[in-house]
């Protein structure tokens, strides 16, 4: 039928298509590979330096999204400027110093843009197997598809260790500046850090749960999730470059045939 051979001819390409890839992979050396992949990776991160107010654009939008949704007794906002990203956060002075009992913002900021490298390390990897593969392009919109996802759930995890660990001084400092006495901002917001431990421990989030969180999302992801994605998607080409990195040099032939060893000399 007309469909069932429509599928043999994409599987006739694809064949095609993995072979290729396989002859050209095997054509090379692993020393031109990595130097052709320093080189990408050298331009892309110049690129995603350059674009990066862009690139964290989507992240801090989707961050703001998922934290105020789940967890709307905490979270005012999270707010981008340039790479940075700006946490709101409620705080109670419970009337505490003299203080009326009244709600107050604590704004901490941190950068975005260190969870979001691995982006350019998938786009270096993958420009650089272009050279010898088919059907980069689609690769690299699958990257920028997939990686922010990743980014997304760093991010989410550092803002909640900005809020575990960091709301006693950042709503210290803000209390001081604001021309409370400095006893008194030290216990608003000792009690201020007791509020969010228990809204964060009623999320089932606790504070060795988040720091191991914030650790693995800093540290791991942005390096293991584009890599991953690369090997998933270049195995075919991975695995000839193995190949031929493999493989013994022939050896020379003279004019009259194959060079051979002079035989060993006698004692």
């Amino acid at each position: 039928m007309r469909g069932f051979g429509w599928a043999d001819g994409m599987n006739e390409q694809d064949s095609i298509e993995q072979a290729t890839t396989e002859d050209a992979a095997r054509s090379i050396r692993l020393g031109t590979f990595f130097a052709v992949a320093v080189a990408w990776l050298a331009f892309s991160f110049a690129i995603w330096f350059a674009l990066r107010t862009l690139i964290v654009f989507p992240v801090i939008r989707a961050t703001n999204a998922l934290l105020t949704a789940w967890m709307p007794e905490l979270f005012q906002a999270a707010t981008q400027s340039y790479q940075q990203v700006k946490l709101s956060l409620y705080a109670s002075t419970h009337a505490l110093g003299g203080l009326p009992d009244s709600q107050f913002i604590v704004d901490i900021s941190f950068d975005a843009l260190k969870f979001c490298y691995g982006l350019p390390i998938y786009v270096g990897l993958t420009a650089a197997t272009a050279l010898w593969s088919d059907r980069y392009w689609p690769k690299i919109l699958l990257g920028l598809l997939l990686l922010p996802i990743t980014q997304v759930f760093a991010l989410v995890g550092n803002a909640l260790k900005v809020a575990g660990f960091e709301m006693v001084s950042a709503a210290s400092t803000g209390l001081v500046d604001a021309g409370v006495a400095p006893a008194v901002a030290q216990q608003v917001a000792l009690a201020a850090n007791n509020d969010t431990v228990a809204i964060l421990s009623s999320h089932w989030m606790n504070l060795e749960l988040i720091a191991i969180w914030s650790q693995f999302g800093i540290l791991i992801v942005p390096v293991l999730a584009p890599v991953a994605l690369w090997i998933a998607l270049n195995g075919t080409f991975l695995r000839a470059l193995q190949g031929s990195a493999l493989v013994e040099p022939e050896p020379v032939s003279g004019q009259n045939g194959p060079t051979q060893s002079p035989p060993p000399s006698s004692p």
